[in-house]
């Protein structure tokens, strides 16, 4: 599984959402409170407010797993 995402834009502006992700391993998780596993620290929206970057061109790389990771 990649670490990361990225849609390849044509112009020089790099996106990064690093906090994104949302995957856990399953031997992290296991390790992990309910709570834990819910990712409540994921930046649920990043994405969405960033969507407008793919039509600049810009290349986008979001995190594939969660920041706990």
């Amino acid at each position: 599984m990649p670490d990361h995402h990225i849609h390849r834009g044509d112009s020089p502006l790099i996106v990064s959402l690093p906090h994104d992700g949302t995957a856990l391993p399953d031997d992290i998780a296991a390790r992990m409170t309910e709570v834990g596993r819910a990712v409540p620290d994921t930046d649920w929206w990043v994405s969405r407010l960033y969507a407008f970057a793919k039509d600049l061109g810009a290349t986008v790389i979001a995190a594939h797993w969660s920041r706990y990771v």
